[in-house]
């Protein structure tokens, strides 16, 4: 019996475009940025500036300044954080429901997120529009960037489960990528890999 549900954010909760932000940080750029993919974007060890942002190992200030190095001319740091931030698109409030309503059914719910200190800045203004509230609608919140782990790596979901309490076998993790949602059944918990509003029609399947 599911008792437990880990959310990832991007992709999940929130809609993500990251070629937005590609096309935006290419008009910005100085220099051809033409072989940074929209994965690259999103972590995973396929960029070293990206994934150190988003464990936290160079701070905000550090990152932007490395993008501003290649930037334009007249380019601001507030124009590269738009940029940065164009891929966040919206968090449909269908979500927001019906997480809220799992949670109010006694469901311990839990966010599970590689992000990075500006897209966890929108994520919580975004959250904050949808009146999503830590405590009120949902249990724990775990971000990559606070504690310099990222998915894949094994050791951020079994920190999760310790600071949880959640018993794996009664624990479902939706992520949109299946490499994690791989790891995720490593730790033993049952997963679905589901972007948008595929894990709603998932839940409504199985009778949640």
């Amino acid at each position: 019996m599911i008792r437990n549900i880990i959310f990832d954010i991007g992709g999940v909760l929130i809609d993500l475009e990251p070629q937005r932000t590609l096309d935006a940080l290419r008009a910005l750029s100085a220099q051809p940025i033409d072989r940074l993919s929209d994965r690259e974007l999103l972590g995973g060890g396929q960029n070293a500036l990206v994934d150190k942002y988003m464990t936290g190992d160079i701070s905000d200030e550090d990152f932007f300044r490395s993008l501003l190095k290649t930037a334009k001319p007249n380019v601001t740091v507030a124009d590269l954080r738009k940029a940065w931030d164009a891929m966040l698109i919206e968090f449909p409030l269908r979500r927001a429901r019906k997480i809220k309503e799992l949670h109010n059914r006694g469901m311990r719910i839990a966010l599970l997120s590689n992000i990075n200190d500006e897209h966890l800045r929108i994520t919580k203004e975004i959250f904050a529009k949808a009146d999503f509230q830590l405590g009120r609608d949902y249990d724990y919140a775990f971000f990559s960037n606070e504690l310099h782990l990222a998915k894949p790596n094994v050791a951020i979901y079994r920190l999760a489960i310790k600071e949880t309490g959640f018993i794996p076998k009664e624990t479902l993790y939706i992520d949109d990528l299946q490499q994690n949602t791989e790891v995720g059944k490593e730790v033993g918990m049952k997963t679905v890999c589901a972007s948008g509003d595929a894990w709603l029609s998932f839940l409504e399947e199985q009778g949640m």
